[in-house]
């Protein structure tokens, strides 16, 4: 028998293992969360995130050992009983990776745009490529050893960017990103950023890539410092992963790796009302 919850901060810790990286985000203010616990084990989690008004699950995660058995679908069915719990809301929307996920949502009566809106790219960290060159100046600085000058000037240049940095987070805050994220900027001008998400147990995602006209090279350079950083800090089975959200980005990618894996991204939304 399945035993559900509504997830607090003291019970969300049981289901760490279910989340990639520290799950007492799916307590905090702007996340209602709920885990299912088969035989005394944690089996599956669905959170839920509060952004803008908007309602979004972020993650939905069933344990290997208790695929295939209806878990997550009664897990949902508590989930939808109880939504009320994350305020009033008409919709609940999704992001999801892969058809399989995507055709699970579909009998849980989600409707999803027809074209993928983006590719999920993942490869191992030994599958990167060595990249030629000399690091120099446009190589850029950690994020993390940004003045309060540098991340102004970074942070209003990815607001005037609008629809290329829809994807992030804003103000960018080092505290936020792995160590290894760069920036590159020079005479007072933004030239590049690859940020990196704080890694899991088995993956690390970037985050975000920008470039501003011209910075080919700078960006280059700083892609080499972080590859040859990573290659040295995290082993080579490590899973690195990004959401190409456009053909520069899925070209970027695949010349990176010797090797990758894709599935199609989908964006979706259910009726609650």
């Amino acid at each position: 028998m399945l035993e559900k919850f509504l997830l607090d901060k003291g019970t969300v810790f049981g289901f760490q293992e279910l989340y990639p990286t520290d799950v007492s985000v799916c307590a905090d203010a702007t996340h209602v969360s709920f885990g299912g616990i088969y035989d005394g084990k944690p089996a599956a989690l669905i959170s839920l995130r509060v952004e803008s008004s908007e309602l979004y699950m972020d993650w939905i995660y069933t344990a290997e050992e208790y695929r295939n058995r209806g878990i997550m679908t009664e897990l949902w069915e508590y989930v939808f009983e109880r939504i009320t719990f994350a305020g009033s809301y008409d919709t609940l929307n999704v992001v999801c990776s892969g058809d399989e996920l995507r055709d699970f949502l579909e009998k849980q009566s989600f409707m999803f745009e027809y074209d993928e809106v983006a590719t999920l790219y993942a490869s191992d960290i030994g599958n990167m490529k060595e990249l030629k060159g000399k690091a120099g100046a446009h190589a850029g600085v950690k994020l993390k050893d940004l003045g309060n000058t540098e991340l102004k000037l970074l942070n209003n240049e990815l607001i005037n960017a609008k629809e290329a940095a829809y994807c992030i987070k804003l103000p960018v805050i080092a505290s936020d990103y792995h160590e290894l994220s760069r920036v590159s900027i020079s005479k007072n001008i933004l030239n590049a950023i690859v940020l990196l998400t704080r890694e899991s147990m088995d993956t690390m995602d970037i985050a975000y890539v920008y470039k501003t006209n011209g910075s080919e090279v700078a960006l280059m350079l700083m892609i080499k410092e972080i590859r040859d950083e990573v290659i040295k800090v995290l082993p080579e089975c490590k899973r690195i992963r990004t959401t190409a959200l456009n053909d520069g980005s899925r070209v970027l990618f695949e010349a990176l790796f010797n090797d990758h894996q894709k599935e199609p991204v989908y964006s979706g939304m259910k009726l609650l009302v």
